[in-house]
């Protein structure tokens, strides 16, 4: 007898499966869903004591229980109960439960920090979070078991709606765990309480469904999917920040690089009091990866979180710097700049590198390379690279005005940083470089140091604008070396950033725009200005000491002769703060060469196993195909008969439905009976009458049976059976 709801009283009568039988089926996805929560858990929040398979047998054993009352006669008390029991521990708990709970948080803020480059302090008062993880899983077998009886995704929509908002805002890794908590999320789609036969379809679907996990990850495992993903970030930065223009530079995309290609497109305007040459620096880059240059991964920024956290307390900002450090002397000039974005990629605001306006600035950010897009209107000191220099000395020599001993201290840490982060390439840079120059023994002046990569960069680059540089997984500087050494800014912005480096000194890659000085010269005090994408410029920066991360031009057309002889008569005055001394320092970036199985050689599980699975359901599903072609071509067959040979046919049909239905009477029997001799038997006549009327009484037959079949039932003979 089948289950069914009394719809008077909406009590289920005609139970005929045992007590218990639905907890058995309802924990089919609880299985998977149990163990991806726990090993989700155990990812985010590291201060969880218990294992996660422990934490995840917990569960499924409460979550059997709850289904198991569930299926009896206080099912509807199960959940209000529950939730009574839980706010009663929470209570009686109290004090350690908030302890622990602000250990989740730390552990969430910890990784928010990492994904989002942002300081998120930490909450005092932390313990041992043993008291939540007992209260949550608790929560969630209540939640689980009611989805896993009802067979809706309903009660469990607070703890998809946590993954969710985890993994977007990077707290949740999308691994293994979080793979297996989706599977068990669909499959609680499925249905509620199901029997024996219902069970076997659905866990059936389950092995489908993992199965397919394992084979799509044995065809990925050794996959380069590097590209796949870039392209996708790529996609999603455009979508996000830019506005259809085409731009000129490639945002740190140097593989498969191609000519330049600079409109007349606006892209900015900015309005000066005082006109002056202007760089505005717009995606700032330390890391070089052989195929492009990047940002500081959000994991090594939160190791820095406590130095921002200090520095920014102290009022200091990588972006101000310099500006910080002009201010120091005496008669120093600030105006009023406005930038405001036509075009331009919209990530970013467009500081100038004597940008002062710190209290713009975002205090929670990790780094010194980002800033809130919505700034177009700030303040900027005068000047260039010489009076850069000026404030440098003035520091050095002490003949800075009051205040300087405390910006030195927060400088110096802040240059700690800097040191570790952008004097770094890869091996492969590193050896290129290496075969080339040789060693770079002793103590260098930054002077000599300039006129050396300057030296090279005459003799081993040429402009060319149409240069089209071939690199693909390679090292982009040896491609462009070894492919005639042509190129533009982004070319030369890049070998002037890795010639530093390789001589010690901190130096990183800059895209943005610059006003020339010749655009200055000719714009009114207050005009507004508006560079196109032909201003659209890559250059390098290197870091001068006490001042923070000047221009470093090098790009015939862009150099200007009063930058040229800068720190040639120096004295030494400042001792270490003039010079550099190559650390020979280079970082692995490329993953490590690691001994992969041959083609066909077993690793782990086998790839010839794997791909054995793989076929499993696959030539299941085939064989499903095959029958459905099957019913398809008969029921085809009668279509095109005669009106005879269709009666006939009709009627077998509809016998073979009644077979499977329990051979039920229903009031067309003796009629289509009656047709069906005088079609196979008589000489009298077959009408297309006849045949309309045969026709509708097996759609009869297919509709009585759908109402008495199962919906398992119904599921196994349409998709397996292939009988309608």
């Amino acid at each position: 007898m089948d289950r069914r709801d009394d719809r008077l009283t909406g009590r289920r009568t005609g139970d005929a499966r045992p007590a218990g039988a639905g907890a058995l089926t309802g924990l089919i996805p609880l299985v998977p869903l149990w163990a991806g929560t726990a090993l989700t858990a155990e990812w985010a929040f590291p201060c969880l004591t218990a294992p996660w398979w422990a934490a995840a047998a917990a569960g499924l054993l409460l979550s059997a229980a709850l289904l198991t009352l569930r299926d009896g006669r206080g099912r509807r008390w199960v959940m209000p109960a529950g939730l009574a029991a839980v706010l009663i521990l929470c209570l009686v708990s109290r004090g350690q439960a908030q302890a622990g709970l602000r250990s989740v948080i730390n552990d969430a803020l910890a990784k928010l920090t990492q994904a989002r480059g942002r300081i998120y302090l930490a909450r005092d008062g932390a313990g041992d979070p043993l008291t939540v993880q007992i209260l949550l899983t608790a929560l969630l077998s209540l939640l689980y078991s009611s989805a896993a009886e009802r067979g809706s995704l309903w009660p469990a929509l607070p703890a998809a709606l946590a993954l969710a908002a985890g993994t977007a805002y990077g707290v949740i890794a999308v691994d293994s765990g979080w793979a297996l908590t989706v599977l068990g999320l669909l499959l609680l789609c499925g249905g509620g309480l199901r029997s024996g036969r219902q069970a076997v379809t659905r866990a059936a679907a389950a092995a489908v469904c993992v199965l397919a996990v394992l084979a799509t990850g044995l065809a990925v495992r050794n996959a380069d999917l590097s590209g796949m993903t870039s392209s996708v970030r790529e996609r999603m930065h455009a979508w996000r920040y830019d506005t259809g223009a085409a731009h000129a530079m490639p945002e740190g995309r140097l593989a498969g690089l191609g000519p330049l290609r600079a409109g007349e497109e606006p892209a900015l305007e900015v309005t000066m009091e005082r006109p002056q040459k202007l760089y505005l620096r717009g995606h700032v880059y330390d890391v070089y990866t052989g195929s492009s240059w990047e940002s500081v991964p959000g994991a090594e920024l939160a190791e820095n979180a406590g130095l921002f956290y200090w520095l920014h307390e102290g009022g200091f900002y990588g972006q101000s710097q310099t500006a910080a450090a002009v201010g120091f002397l005496e008669g120093a000039q600030a105006q009023a700049v406005t930038v405001r974005n036509l075009s331009a990629c919209r990530e970013n605001a467009y500081l100038p590198v004597a940008f002062a306006d710190s209290r713009l600035l975002d205090a929670s950010l990790i780094g010194d390379t980002r800033a809130d897009p919505s700034v177009t209107e700030f303040t900027v000191f005068d000047g260039s690279v010489p009076d850069w220099y000026a404030a440098q000395y003035a520091l050095a020599s002490g003949e800075a005005s009051g205040g300087a001993e405390e910006y030195l201290t927060l400088e110096q840490g802040y240059r700690e940083y800097v040191t570790e982060k952008d004097v770094q390439m890869t091996q492969e840079c590193w050896n290129e470089l290496y075969r080339m120059l040789g060693d770079a023994p002793g103590r260098r002046s930054l002077y000599e140091i300039q006129q050396l990569v300057r030296d090279w960069i005459e003799q081993n680059l040429r402009y060319d604008e149409r240069a089209y540089t071939v690199s693909g997984d390679g090292d982009f500087l040896r491609a462009m070396l070894t492919g005639g050494g042509a190129g533009y800014s982004v070319h030369y912005a890049t070998a002037a950033a890795l010639l530093l480096r390789y001589y010690g000194v901190p130096a990183r890659y800059v895209e943005g725009y610059y006003l020339t000085p010749e655009q200055a010269s000719e714009a009114q005090a207050g005009q507004s200005v508006v560079l196109t994408e032909k201003n659209a410029h890559a250059w390098a920066e290197y870091y001068l000491n006490g001042v923070g991360f000047v221009p470093f031009e090098v790009t015939p057309g862009y150099v200007d002769p009063e930058d040229l002889d800068l720190g040639s008569s120096q004295d030494g005055t400042g001792g270490d703060r003039f010079e550099y001394e190559s650390a020979m320092s280079y970082a692995q970036t490329e993953e490590p060469d690691v001994e992969k199985p041959e083609r066909g050689e077993r690793d782990g599980l086998g790839a010839r196993a794997l791909w054995a699975l793989l076929l499993i359901p696959l030539a299941a599903l085939a064989l499903l195909a095959r029958r459905r072609l099957m019913l398809r071509r008969a029921l085809r067959r009668i279509e095109r008969s005669d009106d005879r040979d269709a009666v006939a046919m009709r009627y077998g049909y509809a016998m073979a439905l009644k077979a499977r239905c329990g051979d039920p009477e229903l009031p067309g029997d003796v009629e289509a009976a009656r047709l069906n001799l005088l079609a196979l038997f008589s000489t009298r006549e077959i009408t297309a009458g006849d045949r309309a009327e045969m026709d509708a009484y097996a759609a009869g037959v297919l509709a009585e049976c759908r109402k008495r079949w199962s919906f398992g039932r119904k599921l196994r003979l349409r998709l397996i059976d292939a009988v309608y």
